[in-house]
């Protein structure tokens, strides 16, 4: 079964650019070789300009070619990682379901202990004594700022 594919929406200014871009470069590529030539020739008196003006020319009309040369990168680099990222994303949800559990956990016990202090650990959540310094869950130091 063929997987549907979602296309990527191009906005307008960047399709006039792709369509400017190839005629912006063939105008720079011949103002950097027709400049001088014209000025040596005695024809044209700035052929330097017109071939700083052929350069810029050239490169605003690469850009566009860059930018969807990227754009088509990074889609692929996502799509041929996209299981890879579906684990790590598994993972982190795993992690934090994790975290949240134990906090429950322990505030259910103190809750249902009747305990009036309840000192949990910033960093994971464990339930800490109060005269305790680090967790004995994670290690965090409990006196540094929480």
């Amino acid at each position: 079964m063929e997987e549907n594919k979602k296309k990527t929406k191009i906005p307008t200014g960047f399709k006039i650019l792709m369509i400017l871009g190839p005629i912006l470069m063939a105008g720079g590529i011949t103002m950097i070789i027709l400049g001088p030539v014209l000025d040596i020739m005695g024809l044209f008196a700035g052929g330097g300009f017109a071939m700083v003006a052929g350069f810029a020319m050239t490169g605003f009309g690469y850009t566009p070619l860059l930018s969807k040369a990227s754009i088509k990168m990074n889609k692929y680099v996502l799509d041929s990682n996209k299981e890879d990222l579906k684990d790590i994303s598994s993972t982190s949800a795993d992690i934090s379901s994790e975290g949240i559990e134990t906090v429950t956990s322990a505030v259910r016990e103190s809750w249902e202990k009747g305990e009036k202090t309840k000192n949990f650990c910033s960093n994971c959540g464990a339930k800490v004594g109060e005269n305790e310094n680090f967790c004995s869950y994670c290690g965090k130091n409990l006196k540094e700022n929480n």
